[in-house]
């Protein structure tokens, strides 16, 4: 018992003594660090206790100590020292138990979760014994038990016997791996595996007195398991697997310098190769783009130098129509001008493109059209002006004014280039990003530019003070047929040029009109059928006095 009261007075001192600096060993089991204390009493007495201490392998250290005869056991751990102590008359046992668990009267085979004690090369457990004094010449059994974690029954064990049968004093002892010889029911336990392990004093012999300062394995990493690991990946004690880790953190992983990696762009610079510094280069910088179906600007878009037909690299000339407008309205079947004069004017492409008139020349009649082709409607007229008249129907004129019709022809036009303009606008500012949609857009706005100054070219082409009489001699008479007919086709155009925007704007839109959408292809069908109105209303024929 002199051990265990001079433990006692050690403590009460604890405030003048300076604190002991505690080694961390190789894959420590405990360092007995925390106080704990357990005492059995009289024959037959159990008593147990556990402690939590996070320099204890598992964070658990279970005491259990059994009087077998005499009057009882004493077993603590006080300033890094575990001390097992009897009496003179007294036999009994200290069974001291890591398992990772908090109930110290149970083993739990498997708490430690598999514990690979031979991780850092280790493959023996030692302990260092302060003092054993080998009381009346006797000697004591320590039996070292480890239990397999893969077994929750604790029938896969394997247990070795440290027989200490002289004094002992500072002294370290081990015993190898290969000598844990006595094996459970289930068979041996894997030192690569462990689940729970026990150390068993035998103090069959009374007036036992032992001390112990550490138990561990003899690897060479002097720390403490974390997560039952006390070596990296890498193979480093204590490490964080960084010392061999490739370019994307992986230890021991294939993405080393020299190895692919994707640099994170698109096109030909999307393949990178891993530097010396882990930086993944391009393997192939971004270069002027080309017809070879490749990204080679690394702009998103694969050939996207195209001309008006979608031909990469060409100019414009797979879809021209009969009229030299790439993918143009002038189909064949389609209705052109022949360049001809009167009903002979109006004519169809054929599959040549060859504008034939869809009327031949005939005898002039008074109908007001020119029958025959020669420029005049009419031209069989009496000195009157009436056409087949017989001289005596000349009447008093009236002079119109008609430059207010001009305007609004050319007015027209224009607000449907505004409604185009408008279209254009939604449709570029829903894709920003879209080159394709914007090209587009410049090109339309261009087109219906040109088409609005042509029509208010034409529009101002109409005689500002015009006859209305029944033909008389002394005045002239004016055509206004090409005017309209070219101003009336103009319409047309910039109507389908609006109605084509705003389906592109659909499209964009997830393929549903908005109701603003709506509104404005309304709007311009409305101004497009005023136009055409207005322009019919012109009379073909007039006379300027």
């Amino acid at each position: 018992m002199k051990l265990v009261f001079r433990l006692l007075i050690q403590a009460g001192l604890l405030l003048a003594i300076t604190a002991l600096a505690i080694p961390a060993f190789a894959l420590n089991i405990d360092d007995f660090d925390g106080d704990q204390h357990v005492i059995a009493t009289g024959p037959g007495a159990i008593e147990a206790s556990t402690l939590q201490n996070n320099t204890t392998i598992g964070e658990y250290r279970a005491i259990k100590t059994q009087v077998i005869s005499g009057s009882y056991i004493f077993a603590l751990t006080a300033l890094g020292i575990f001390s097992h102590s009897q009496g003179a008359d007294v036999r009994g046992l200290t069974l001291v138990t890591w398992d990772g668990d908090d109930l110290p009267l149970n083993l739990n085979p498997s708490g430690l979760d598999g514990i690979d004690f031979t991780q850092d090369g280790g493959d023996a457990i030692e302990m260092k014994v302060l003092s054993f004094d080998f009381p009346l010449n006797q000697p004591v059994d320590i039996v070292l038990t480890i239990y397999d974690a893969s077994d929750a029954t604790g029938q896969k064990s394997s247990s070795a016997t440290i027989t200490l049968a002289r004094a002992y004093s500072d002294e370290t002892v081990s015993v190898p791996f290969a000598g844990f010889t006595q094996h459970g029911p289930a068979g041996a336990a894997s030192f690569e595996n462990v689940g729970a392990l026990t150390m068993l004093i035998n103090g069959e012999n009374p007036a036992v007195d032992l001390e112990l300062d550490y138990i561990r394995t003899n690897g060479e990493c002097q720390l403490f398991p974390v997560d039952g690991r006390v070596i990296d990946e890498c193979g480093v004690c204590g490490g964080d697997n960084s010392s061999c880790a490739d370019c994307v953190g992986v230890p021991n992983g294939p993405a080393l310098p020299g190895s692919e990696c994707e640099t994170g762009d698109v096109g030909q610079c999307q393949d990178g190769t891993y530097d010396e510094s882990c930086e993944c280069q391009q393997d192939q910088p971004a270069q002027a783009e080309s017809c070879d179906g490749v990204d080679n600007d690394c702009d998103g878009e694969i050939d996207e130098i195209v001309d008006s037909c979608g031909v990469c690299g060409g100019d414009d000339s797979t879809c021209l129509d009969c009229g030299g407008t790439p993918n143009g309205s002038a189909l064949p079947g389609t209705s052109c001008q022949t360049g001809l004069e009167g009903i002979c004017q109006s004519g169809a492409y054929d599959e040549s493109c060859q504008c034939n008139p869809i009327q031949t020349a005939s005898t002039e009649i008074c109908d007001g059209i020119d029958n025959d082709c020669d420029g005049e409607t009419d031209e069989i007229v009496d000195q009157c002006g009436v056409c087949g008249g017989d001289g005596t129907s000349c009447l008093t004129c009236v002079q119109k004014e008609q430059s207010g019709i001009s305007e609004s022809l050319d007015g027209g036009v224009k607000n449907l280039e505004r409604q185009i303009g408008r279209a254009l606008r939604r449709l570029t500012g829903a894709n920003k990003q879209d080159r394709k949609l914007h090209k587009y857009a410049d090109r339309t706005k261009k087109l219906a530019h040109e088409i609005q100054l042509r029509s208010w070219t034409i529009s101002w082409w109409l005689e500002p003070l015009v006859t209305e009489c029944d033909a008389p001699p002394q005045c002239v008479r004016v055509t206004n047929t090409s005017i309209l007919d070219e101003y009336i086709e103009n319409n047309n155009k910039m109507f389908k040029i609006l109605k084509r925007a705003m389906k592109k704007v659909k499209n964009s839109t997830r393929g549903s009109w908005r109701k603003s959408d709506l509104q404005l292809l309304r709007a311009g069908e409305k101004q497009f059928k005023k136009n055409q109105d207005l322009a019919n209303s012109v009379p073909r024929e007039q006379y300027v006095c």
